[in-house]
């Protein structure tokens, strides 16, 4: 028997913290006491100073971050560390309608759309507020995959394949925005 399985093993997650000199850009605690503690400063790891690094050298070219995760059912538009909206939510939220739809068309799966803020609770440290505050990426999200708690972050086998086509659905629809020239 395996002492752990690729199936149930979680990556870190890329979670980053803010610059003490701008704080309040991404919303991440400093109390290493804290369940939600992201690290001892922004970027510690080195996985995360790599994906920050290729994302603030092609910030101009990157068009839409998303990130995903388990599990909820939602797709999160920040801010999810503090309960005010950006003020162009109304342009992220109305293309992540777009991806909403073609998700759900695929099979059915209902998926809750709004800011972690207001569907759940205030969550700092996400890197999609980092992706929308820091590194000006407009078009940021965060997308909570199915389900909504029977089988929490253990999905059955015979859903990783239909998760994967309505999530790739997904993906298709907010490419193919940027594809027709909006931006």
């Amino acid at each position: 028997m395996p002492l752990y399985s690729f199936r149930t093993w979680q990556l870190p997650q890329l979670v980053i913290t803010y610059d003490s000199s701008r704080p309040d850009v991404a919303g991440s605690p400093s109390d290493s006491c804290r369940e939600d503690f992201s690290g001892p400063r922004a970027f510690s790891e080195p996985e995360t100073r790599a994906m920050s690094e290729f994302i603030l050298s092609r910030q101009l070219e990157i068009k839409v971050y998303l990130t995903v995760h388990s599990y909820s059912q939602m797709w999160l538009v920040p801010w999810g560390y503090k309960e005010e909206k950006p003020r162009d939510y109304y342009d992220m939220y109305t293309l992540a309608e777009k991806g909403v739809e073609a998700l759900e068309a695929i099979r059915g799966t209902d998926y809750l759309l709004g800011t972690a803020a207001e569907l759940l609770y205030t969550a700092p440290g996400g890197s999609d507020d980092w992706a929308k505050g820091v590194a000006g990426i407009k078009y940021s999200y965060s997308i909570e995959l199915p389900d909504t708690g029977d089988y929490g972050f253990v999905l059955p086998a015979n859903q990783i394949e239909p998760v994967g086509q309505e999530t790739w659905a997904a993906v298709k629809a907010i490419a193919t925005h940027f594809a027709d020239g909006h931006n």
